[in-house]
């Protein structure tokens, strides 16, 4: 019964859900008309905005591209692979899976972000295969739940940011420190 369910709902979403992309331009069509409405600007000056806009966030755009592809590129290397299935290899409990799995996504995200988010994934897919009895989506969620430390990791944005201290430091800790 739940699968006819679940089947006939993929089956509507497929047929009916547009993809990610329309909603994209139905948000951009959004915005630029608020912007028209709200600002009284013309449709020079708007496309002009969303131009300059679109446009500023290329390097952050690429930034985020090559972490994912360098964590990528290191979570699928050969050593990295060998060493992952000899670990992979000591679990035969549903249980320890789950705690080897956030643990080497905790250590992944606090190295990288982009590191974490891949390694967890290959983990958690390589202990899928090696412990039968391991619930897949609980396995899954621990995989990410390593992005809890992520933060305090070397690729912390606001520890970054404040650790090069000056003008950033001062205006993001209110003037308090400097």
């Amino acid at each position: 019964m739940l699968a006819v369910i679940t089947n006939a709902s993929v089956k509507l979403v497929n047929r009916y859900l547009p993809s990610s992309f329309v909603f994209s331009i139905i948000l951009t069509l959004i915005a630029f008309a608020a912007g028209l409405i709200l600002t009284g600007q013309d449709i020079l000056a708007m496309s002009g905005h969303w131009g300059n806009g679109l446009w500023s966030l290329h390097g952050f755009a690429m930034q985020m591209a090559l972490i994912l592809i360098t964590g990528y590129a290191l979570a699928n290397a050969p050593f990295m692979q060998r060493f992952l299935d000899a670990m992979a290899s000591k679990v035969h409990s549903p249980k320890a899976a789950i705690i080897i799995v956030t643990l080497v996504a905790m250590a992944g995200a606090l190295i990288n972000w982009g590191f974490g988010l891949v390694i967890s994934a290959v983990f958690a897919r390589s202990l899928a295969k090696k412990v039968a009895e391991v619930d897949y989506p609980l396995l899954v969620a621990a995989a990410y739940s390593g992005f809890l430390v992520w933060h305090s990791g070397l690729s912390g944005s606001i520890p970054l940011a404040l650790s090069s201290g000056g003008d950033t430091l001062e205006q993001l800790s209110g003037s308090v420190l400097s």
